[in-house]
């Protein structure tokens, strides 16, 4: 039996969308169903460049999808401990790109808000 596929919603369209988007749709466990970028327009260019079904422009447009199960955020750091609340409290699992906070005590606020939301 084939392991179920994970779909994913990528935050951060520098990185993100240079080497979390191409990195995920090659693999055969992962598929992006959505892009968040702050701008609507930019969202939508992404989304339609890449085949990506979803472009939004708030995080609560990407957790109100059903079909997302994690979150990639490939932000800049500032933004890593409040979008990995809010993702973490919606009930999605997360990749945090490095590093994951701006100190270790923000680290460990997301650990804990991760033990707490499995």
């Amino acid at each position: 039996m084939a392991a179920p596929s994970l779909d994913i919603a990528v935050l951060g369209t520098g990185f993100g969308q240079k080497v979390h988007i191409p990195g995920f749709q090659v693999h055969h466990r992962t598929q992006v169903v959505a892009v968040y970028h702050r701008d609507a327009e930019t969202a939508q260019a992404i989304a339609a460049k890449h085949g990506i079904p979803h472009a939004c422009s708030t995080l609560a447009e990407v957790l109100a999808l059903s079909e997302v199960d994690a979150v990639s955020i490939a932000t800049p750091p500032f933004l890593h401990l409040s979008m990995a609340t809010e993702v973490l409290q919606a009930g999605k699992h997360i990749l945090l790109e490095k590093p994951t906070a701006l100190s270790v005590e923000e680290a460990r606020q997301i650990e804990l808000l991760a033990q707490q939301n499995q």
